[in-house]
């Protein structure tokens, strides 16, 4: 019985120096892999973050339709038919008994009239499928909050690609999105509105602190496959840019220039302004048109507009190294 007793009293305590050196172990291993995690993060996470210093924003103006959805049936408008006019006879007096008619002159009885309700075609009859189409894809950058296409653009500029999608079939599209791949990039998610056969909608995405290069971005319409269209071959796209002149040299030797326009549609005589910026510190800026040499540093002129016109400007710097860049204004 003394045997057994004894036997009972030491369980326990062996039980506490198990837990015990189990947590030692625990606490030795945390510690370890704290260390490890440290190496790791020394080493890769720097250049993880280097790679997601950019920033890519892809928005959307909204669906445009030429038609809207289809009505509910309404009733053709109640027709009001008169009825022949009846003139009441007036009778003579013949005794003094006799009582007078009331003289009913000019009264015209009416009955309104309801037509069946029939349903009115007010939009086109949809059938088939949808298709989007991609289109009018332009790779180029900002300028004072305005898109200028160019497929080589300086260092210091945002990239920027516009799009169109447009729905070329015969039936509603809705419940698709667009992926935009920048090379090298976080990729970039919009989602497409309602559009009816021939609606469209516009796309741009802006890019900022893109390294020197040759960038390739890929647009892909209803990459998911939501719609069944009828041609799936016209929902891709890509363009090139390249950042930073002279194959991504970004040296002092560069030179480059905006042009914007206060309206790129006016009427016939209306006068407009142009406005420019410089970058590479150039010695010599001109404009077409007849204007001539302008301040290289940047500026704004003021013109009369009567036909279609491309404006265009040259600058140069000491070295030689030139760069041009124009806007289209477009006579109503």
């Amino acid at each position: 019985m003394s045997t057994t007793a004894n036997h009972d009293n030491h369980a326990p305590s062996e039980k506490k120096v198990t837990l015990n050196g189990l947590i030692i172990i625990g606490f030795f291993g945390l510690i370890i892999a704290g260390m490890l995690l440290a190496v790791y993060a020394s080493r890769y996470v720097p250049e993880t973050l280097a790679r997601l210093s950019a920033a890519v924003y892809l928005t959307s103006d909204g669906a445009k339709n030429a038609t809207t959805s289809p009505q509910s049936p309404k009733p053709q408008t109640p027709v009001v038919t008169p009825e022949v006019p009846t003139t009441p006879t007036v009778s003579a007096t013949s005794t003094g008994n006799t009582p007078r008619v009331a003289d009913e002159t000019g009264y015209i009885p009416r009955t309104t009239v309801y037509n069946p309700p029939r349903t009115v075609q007010t939009t086109p009859r949809y059938y088939g499928y949808p298709d989007l189409a991609l289109t009018n894809v332009q790779g180029g950058y900002f300028s004072g909050g305005s898109f200028i296409a160019d497929t080589s653009i300086a260092s210091n500029r945002d990239m920027g690609i516009k799009f169109t999608v447009r729905n070329i079939g015969t039936n509603i599209a809705s419940g698709w999105r667009v992926l935009v791949r920048v090379e090298g990039e976080s990729d970039a998610i919009a989602y497409g509105g309602l559009l009816y056969p021939n609606g469209y909608q516009n796309f741009t995405l802006r890019a900022t602190d893109l390294e020197n290069g040759t960038l390739t971005t890929r647009i892909d319409v209803d990459y998911t496959n939501a719609l069944q269209e009828t041609n799936e071959s016209n929902n891709t796209d890509s363009v090139d840019v390249r950042i930073g002149s002279g194959g991504g040299s970004s040296s002092s030797r560069d030179v480059s220039c905006s042009l914007d326009a206060s309206d790129t549609r006016v009427n016939d005589g209306d006068r407009i302004t142009l406005e420019w910026d410089t970058d590479g510190n150039p010695s010599y800026a001109s404009l077409n048109q007849g204007i001539g040499r302008v301040d290289e540093d940047g500026g704004t002129e003021r013109v009369r507009v009567t036909d279609d016109t491309t404006y265009r400007m040259t600058v140069r710097n000491s070295r030689g190294d030139e760069d041009t860049c124009s806007v289209t204004v477009r006579v109503d």
